[in-house]
């Protein structure tokens, strides 16, 4: 599978424009993240844009990220942000590369502070 490249999100007029973190919310509800996936390497271009409350975990994003795409989770995935890597541990293999945070226990919205944000979610790591 292609790499998948996520950003956060706001308002947007048009489809040219990046997504952004979408206005405040009223006192006392969650922030809504727009994300769009674009799939990288692939022609014509396959992208989703959705909406998702900034306070759930990055196991509940990959979860959504599932059924945005219509995939069947069978796979293991990871995000990538910055230097971060967030996903599920192995607990009986050491990381291969750097360290990962378990996805069950960061929020988007304690790593995604600004618009525009880039990441990466990689899923089914064989086929790249």
């Amino acid at each position: 599978m292609p790499k998948k490249s996520v950003g956060s999100a706001g308002k947007t007029r048009g489809a040219e424009r990046k997504p952004r973190l979408v206005p405040s919310a009223p006192k006392g509800l969650p922030v809504v993240y727009q994300l769009k996936i674009v799939l990288k390497d692939v022609k014509p271009a396959i992208w989703r844009r959705f909406q998702v409350a900034g306070d759930i975990s990055f196991a509940r994003l990959s979860s959504i990220i599932q059924i945005v795409m219509g995939w069947q989770d069978a796979h293991l995935h990871e995000f990538s942000i910055g230097r971060l890597c967030i996903g599920v541990p192995d607990p009986d293999e050491p990381p291969l590369g750097p360290e990962l945070t378990d996805e069950e226990t960061v929020r988007l919205n304690e790593v995604i502070k600004d618009e525009k944000v880039k990441f990466a979610y990689d899923y089914d790591f064989g086929d790249g």
